[in-house]
């Protein structure tokens, strides 16, 4: 969304289930030395300084990091810093809720080595938030040197033999772990110790949080080189052997595939929602794909995703022959599934296109490789059809290999009431210029985004000065229309842009004035535009009344009652209002709010982590209006296919929702093909990667997780479909549910998927059946 909008990650459905979108890394004042960069994650460093204030950008941007980070290194920096720096992270009330979640789903919190005086700097509030959880923290009186004697004095310490220690010892053996300095006394006794010296002193100890850890360390060997042993076995341990795979290079791979004895071209089916990367390592044990198995409903799109796996010295070219004598070879094509480096570091098949007009695709030596087969049901009769296609090889000699394919259509169509689904966008920026029309489109037709941002902005028209430097109403009516007749013709429903607040004030300040919703004179003058712009669209035949306006996107408390005035402003013409309630809104902006608005677009952590969940969700409800969960894009991390994209739909229809937004369509900040040009993290409303489309020169480009996001809207269609027809009850249960979304399982996502259309058309043919 607007300049706050690079919230990355959803961390649960409920308290229990974990996240899975944890692409990042949280360094607080960390000291230089080790290159936390280097890995395939989100390093984003946080740096206060003595005195530093803490506005809700900054809270923002710390909470979001901790929710898709499961490792935080904390250092403990000069006496005074780090006493108001752990003040702030273990005093903010948003900062504890997402730490409490960070430990529930098992993260780590590693405090660096420092000194006996920081020791001593706790603040207060970081003691009470561990003395509440049960932890105590060291001070001063638990920093004991190795030598008294000789202060300075090093000894070398190994990690121990439990699992405590081999978090920090495997699977590479680390360099000789190097302290002048244990942990001793009854604070240290209630730890595990995790590095001991031969004298078996503590040189790293551990304390476990809910199911995750506490770490303090006087270790200051494993600090002092760009790399290290150590921190690649404590990211792996974390995240998985992807994050320490730095850039994989080919040489690597067909070595790995030498080692596996998986030398040759492999091709294998993967489920759809599988993190697919070049440097993903060739299968072990499986078949030759030779069968692909579909189920649709009419009007369904339904991918399989087949993947190459060339663990070899050439590079393989293969022309796409589909049966075109078949007369059910027009409800398949390919999408061929291109490469891109992402913001962290990995090479992802990520760009969705068709193949070229050879119908060709290339399979780079030594890597992975992406192809999808897309089916469409539009033309089908219910019943099995059966397909094939072959891969010919172009640039060397081997046997074609032909792949059969059974669609299975169900007597079941995709018609009707669908949710309500909103992009924040497509923005009209420096590559999509001039293309807004052929995004809205290709958004609204095959992706099912039927709220669209309507393009432009009336406001730089239609209020100016005359000419003795009076603010006045243009009196042409066409500066009153943007795109509404078009959306409206197509069957669209519009939202205009961030809403009525910031699009008035920009104009006022562009025109030297400055807009002032408590002045009477200038609400007038904006209520008199309203009025005209609602009149103009009547005299056309245009329909506004499934239009909404934001008013002010997610307004502050202090923004409310300007909130409330402009609000009013835009109802009194015909036109809703929808608003958008950020992290920092309190229940009170809420219920305040309430009378005012017609849809409420909640941001999504607020109601599946927060202790206040549960109040907030029956204020909404008790309202009687819609209720559309937003989330933000992923800022270029494209692995959580399933948890951020897929299961939009699912967690929308938990919350009680009739459709979902997220942001963005493509709010791109630079090349968006280059990651160094969105490697932006850091710099204040800059958002690397936050795009759901690809630009095109000659219109927009896909993603795999527009693709995926695509499925998340079907899905929560046939949910609410089942429920209104009484369908499917086990398997839109809250439980079941729940359970699919803990799972985190592709294969399984798809099972269910293929059981709920079941159920539907086979309880619909009982049904006939009955009668």
């Amino acid at each position: 969304m607007a300049g706050f909008r690079f919230l990355l990650l959803i961390l649960a459905l409920m308290p229990h289930v974990r996240a899975w979108a944890e692409g990042q890394l949280t360094l607080v004042n960390v000291g230089r030395g080790v290159d936390f960069g280097a890995y395939s994650l989100k390093a984003n460093d946080f740096r206060y300084a003595p005195g530093t204030t803490h506005d809700d950008l900054d809270t923002l941007r710390l909470c979001e990091s901790i929710d898709n980070s499961r490792l935080i290194v904390f250092g403990l920096g000069k006496e005074k810093v780090f006493a108001e720096t752990s003040a702030f992270v273990f005093g903010t009330p948003a900062v504890v809720r997402s730490l409490d979640a960070f430990f529930a789903r098992g993260g780590l919190l590693y405090f660096e080595p420092s000194s006996w005086s920081v020791y001593n700097s706790w603040s207060k509030k970081a003691r009470d938030f561990f003395a509440a959880r049960g932890v105590p923290v060291p001070d001063g009186a638990n920093y004991k040197d190795v030598d008294s004697a000789k202060p300075e004095r090093t000894t070398t310490g190994t990690a121990t033999a439990d699992a405590w220690g081999r978090l920090f010892a495997q699977p590479r053996t680390p360099e000789p772990l190097h302290a002048i300095r244990h942990f001793a006394g009854k604070v240290a006794d209630a730890y595990v110790p995790c590095v001991v010296d031969a004298a078996g002193r503590k040189l790293l100890m551990g304390h476990a949080l809910g199911a995750g850890r506490i770490v303090f360390s006087l270790v200051f060997s494993v600090h002092r080189s760009a790399t290290s042993a150590f921190w690649d076995n404590v990211v792996e341990a974390q995240y998985g052997q992807a994050a320490v795979q730095k850039q994989a290079s080919r040489t690597r791979y067909l070595e790995t595939a030498r080692q596996m004895g998986r030398m040759g071209l492999h091709i294998r089916e993967i489920p759809l929602g599988t993190p697919c990367f070049t440097d993903m390592p060739p299968p072990v044990g499986g078949e030759e794909l030779a069968h692909i198995d579909l189920l649709l409903a009419r009007g369904d799109r339904e991918l399989a995703e087949i993947v190459f796996f060339n663990c070899t010295e050439e590079n393989y070219l293969f022309r796409l022959e589909g049966d075109r004598q078949n007369p059910v070879h027009t409800a398949f094509r390919f999408l061929d599934v291109k490469p891109r480096r992402t913001e962290f570091g990995r090479v992802q098949n990520e760009i969705v296109t068709p193949p070229d007009a050879s119908g060709t695709i290339c399979v780079p030596s030594g890597e992975t490789k992406a192809l999808l087969l897309a089916a469409e049901a539009r033309d089908l009769a219910p019943g099995r059809h059966t397909w094939g296609f072959t891969l010919v090889p172009v640039n060397f000699e081997a046997p074609p290999r032909t792949i059969t394919v059974t669609a299975e259509v169900l007597d079941l169509e995709m018609t009707g009431d669908w949710p309500a689904i909103y992009l924040f966008g497509p923005y009209e920026m420096s590559w999509s210029l001039g293309q807004v029309a052929a995004y809205q489109d290709f958004l609204a037709d095959a992706y099912h985004v039927n709220y669209i941002s309507t393009a432009g902005d009336i406001w730089k028209k239609v209020i100016v000065k005359d000419a003795a430097g009076h603010l006045t109403l243009s009196a042409r009516d066409e500066d009153y229309l943007l795109d509404e007749a078009r959306l409206q013709r197509l069957g669209r429903r519009w939202i205009y842009g961030y809403g009525l607040m910031a699009a008035v004030e920009a104009r006022f300040r562009a025109l030297g004035e400055t807009m002032d919703w408590q002045d009477a004179d200038k609400v007038a003058l904006v209520d008199r535009a309203l009025a005209r712009r609602a009149a103009v669209l009547r005299a056309r035949g245009i329909d506004f009344s499934q239009a909404y306006d934001p008013v002010r996107d997610e307004p502050h408390t202090g923004d409310i009652a300007n909130f409330i005035r402009a609000a009013e402003l835009v109802r009194r013409h015909g036109m809703k209002v929808a608003v958008d309630i950020a992290t920092w809104c309190t229940l009170e902006d809420i219920r305040r709010l309430a009378p005012h608005v017609d849809m409420w677009e909640p941001w999504e952590h607020r109601l599946v982590q927060r202790d206040t969940a549960a109040e907030e969700l029956a204020i909404y409800r008790s309202t009687g209006k819609p209720i559309r969960p937003y989330l933000c894009s992923m800022s270029g991390n494209t692995d959580p296919y399933l948890d951020y994209h897929r299961f939009r739909g699912i967690k929308a229809f938990l919350l009680g929702g009739d459709g979902f937004c997220t942001w963005a369509a493509n709010s791109w900040r630079g090349n968006d093909y280059r990651a160094k040009d969105n490697q932006l993290a850091g710099v204040k409303g800059q958002f690397p990667g936050a795009f759901y489309v690809h630009h095109g020169d000659a219109g927009p480009v896909a993603t795999l997780r527009l693709e995926m996001l695509r499925e998340g809207v079907e899905d929560l269609y046939w949910l609410r479909r089942a429920v209104r027809e009484g369908k499917a009850a086990e398997l839109r249960s809250t439980a079941a549910l729940k359970a699919l979304v803990q799972a985190q399982d592709p294969a399984r996502t798809k099972a269910w998927r293929n059981a709920l259309l079941r159920a539907l058309a086979t309880e619909k043919v009982q049904s006939k059946q009955r009668k």
